[in-house]
């Protein structure tokens, strides 16, 4: 749980927009033209994520707030995704519903993100069954946030029986698709034998994997690995 509460606090961060990314004024006029006048929910969105831009003279999380909303009730169903994490920490329940539109619209985010709502605050077994089942889908489709929560969801039995196996299967892809805490575990479980068949090279794949994607413990596993076969 604690992981799934450590995302959902992290939402803020994820709509800003590379700072070094030039927007210049005049760029910003014509992509108001286009929003306002030709009704282009492209350019709202490019609006909503430049307004919330941070270390720039543009940002402005009203205007961010206007443009995203303005996109996603336009169809642009990833923005209903950015909308959600700028509302979530202050505007809970409007968060939520936009989480919903951008599921129901099919952005896989959001379906990713109202799971991780429903399992971090769900009240009932519905509810955090719903969540489950979202984080699932998502993680089906390649998103991976949910697929590494998915990995503590079975290994521990958040809201499901423990299934230390199917939950070695969520790490792997979320290993896969770029998540360097998921391949450490994995590389950690083959080395030591936990839950999976005792295997070095498999676990120094693994750790090798994480140690490239920046993960320290993996190099450091990998350097003690080295240094223990060059001892033999």
């Amino acid at each position: 749980m604690k992981k799934l509460l450590l995302v959902l606090c992290l939402f803020g961060g994820i709509v800003s927009i590379n700072a070094n990314e030039k927007v210049t004024q005049k760029q910003i006029e014509s992509e108001k033209h286009k929003c306002l006048e030709e009704k282009n929910m492209e350019s709202c969105g490019f609006l909503g994520f430049v307004y919330n831009q941070e270390g720039t003279k543009y940002r402005d999380p009203s205007l961010s707030t206007k443009y995203l909303t303005m996109s996603c009730d336009g169809g642009l169903y990833h923005s209903c995704f950015f909308l959600g994490t700028l509302l979530v920490s202050e505007k809970k329940n409007m968060a939520i519903n936009s989480f919903k539109k951008g599921c129901k619209g099919g952005d896989t985010e959001s379906c990713g993100f109202l799971g991780m709502l429903y399992l971090a605050e769900g009240n009932s077994d519905k509810v955090l069954s719903e969540g489950v089942s979202l984080l699932e889908g998502s993680c089906q489709k390649d998103t991976v946030i949910p697929c590494s929560l998915l990995f503590d969801v079975y290994m521990k039995g958040i809201t499901v029986d423990k299934n230390p196996k199917k939950a070695i299967e969520f790490a792997k892809k979320a290993c896969d698709l770029g998540s360097r805490d998921d391949c450490y575990n994995l590389g950690y479980f083959y080395l030591k034998g936990s839950f999976v068949k005792q295997n070095k090279n498999t676990s120094k794949m693994f750790l090798t994997k994480g140690c490239a994607l920046g993960d320290d413990e993996s190099c450091k596993r990998l350097k003690q690995l080295k240094t223990k076969k060059e001892e033999k």
